[in-house]
């Protein structure tokens, strides 16, 4: 039998999470106690974990729910605050430059929900 990429993506998935439908990461999540944990009542979540371990696929699976739920929840990415990341700048200047680019991240998400909820 010859299996095409598209029929074996269709079989087991993408490689990584972020690059998986939602509709086909529900299908195959297993929902263990460190979603569960994930899931919990925090205002924010640090997720930390080796290569492979599933920390996306748990937090896009968080993510999923919260949006089903009407939940606001951010989803951030290193580019999305890459200020913070420049090496050069002092430690207490990269944490201001993370915080100043959370909450506009927030700010722009909330907004956007509030415009475009109908």
């Amino acid at each position: 039998m010859n299996f095409s990429d598209p029929e074996i993506l269709n079989l087991f998935g993408a490689e990584a999470a972020e690059d998986e439908t939602p509709e086909k990461l529900k299908s195959f999540f297993f929902k263990s106690d460190a979603y569960e944990s994930i899931r919990s009542d925090l205002p924010l979540r640090v997720l930390v974990g080796n290569k492979g371990s599933g920390k996306s696929a748990l937090l896009s699976m968080s993510h999923y729910r919260d949006n089903e739920k009407k939940v606001m929840s951010l989803r951030i990415q290193p580019n999305d605050v890459h200020n913070a990341l420049r090496v050069e700048l002092p430690i207490i200047q990269r944490i201001e430059e993370l915080k100043i680019g959370i909450a506009k991240l927030v700010f722009e998400k909330s907004i956007n929900r509030l415009v475009f909820r109908v």
